[in-house]
Formats: structure tokens, C-alpha cells, sequence
């Protein structure tokens, strides 16, 4: 149901994005689009068309329970995380069934405003 869920709020934030910028993605009413990898956690950022591709599995990573309606908590989920082209695991992961977005580890490239830029960012250190 959550994985439901997150692909519909995905579906209606990548199309809302238009030209403008990379978008913060949300996986519910006020739930952040969040993994937890290897100790690491990772948010969720649109990137359209510039999405890398997938290079292989990295292994399993956790979604963490959310309390978006204030009543109800989900428990955490685990989903199968991906590597991306030319891209470190420890920058950033994709996930089965989200091909336009990118979960980026926190602290990393976090100045950049465009799907592209993020991208390039990203792939920098790879």
C-alpha cells in the first residue's frame, strides 16, 4: 500500500516539476521521500529526464515508518536500492520502481538547483 502510495505522490511531483529545478520529493501528506542505507540516509530528489542509469543492486535499504496524519504510524518498509552509473553508493542510490528519482546522501550536493547539475555533481567524485 505504502509503495502505492509513494508512486502516485511521485507520478504528481515529477509532473509538476516542469522546467524549473530540482524538487525535494515527498512519499506522503508531509513525509519526506527518505532511504536509509548502510547507516545513511538518503532524500529523495526528482531529476526528470537527466536520471542516470541503473549500474546494479546495492542491496536492501529501508523506507522509515512515517506519522503523516498524526493519528497513524506506519512501520518502516524495505525496498531493493540500486547503484548509478558513474556515481559512488556513498553519493547516492536509486530505487526499484522510482526511475525519476534520485536519493541523494545527505550532505551531497545540496547546493545544486537542477536536475542536470545535481547529476553532474553527483557524478564528480565518481
Amino acid at each position: 500500500m505504502r509503495l502505492v502510495l509513494v508512486l502516485a505522490v511521485t507520478a504528481l511531483v515529477v509532473a509538476g516539476c516542469g522546467g524549473g529545478g530540482a524538487r525535494r520529493v515527498s512519499s506522503g501528506a508531509a513525509c519526506a521521500a527518505v532511504i536509509e542505507f548502510q547507516g545513511r540516509e538518503y532524500l529523495g530528489e526528482a531529476v526528470r529526464d537527466a536520471a542516470p542509469d541503473h549500474a546494479g543492486p546495492a542491496g536492501p535499504a529501508v523506507v522509515p515508518a512515517c506519522n503523516d496524519t498524526g493519528t497513524t504510524t506506519e512501520s518502516a518498509t524495505t525496498v531493493k536500492a540500486y547503484t548509478l552509473a558513474g556515481i559512488p553508493a556513498e553519493r547516492a542510490l536509486a530505487v526499484e520502481d522510482q526511475p525519476e528519482i534520485v536519493y541523494v546522501a545527505r550532505g551531497i550536493c545540496g547546493d545544486e538547483t537542477t536536475p542536470s547539475g545535481l547529476v553532474a555533481c553527483l557524478a564528480a567524485a565518481g
